[in-house]
């Protein structure tokens, strides 16, 4: 079940060149099953879709990127940042504190 209103994120790079992120957090449901991260990676003019489960990992929503490796290593550590800020988000609406949300300003 995809959430079709679902808020989506705009971040771009600034330690890789050429670089911007759009996610979305998916499949918003009772359980977290379901849950899921999905972004949009621009890479030097090329684009390409991560797409990262929500686990609950001690007891928090934690986002991780499926286990076989992506073409595109470099940008994954900062996508995964960008996934978690954007859980971070859904978990505490109310809180506009998170830092990665903010720095696309």
């Amino acid at each position: 079940m995809t959430n079709e209103k679902a808020l989506t994120f705009n971040k771009t790079s600034k330690t890789i060149a050429n670089t911007r992120y759009e996610g979305a957090y998916l499949n918003l449901d009772s359980s977290f099953d379901q849950h899921q991260v999905k972004v949009m990676v621009t890479h030097n003019n090329q684009k390409f879709e991560m797409l990262m489960s929500v686990i609950l990992q001690h007891g928090t929503p934690t986002a991780t990127l499926a286990s076989e490796p992506y073409q595109y290593s470099e940008v994954q550590e900062e996508v995964l940042k960008f996934a978690q800020s954007i859980v971070g988000f859904h978990q505490d609406k109310d809180s506009y504190t998170l830092s990665l949300l903010n720095e696309h300003a």
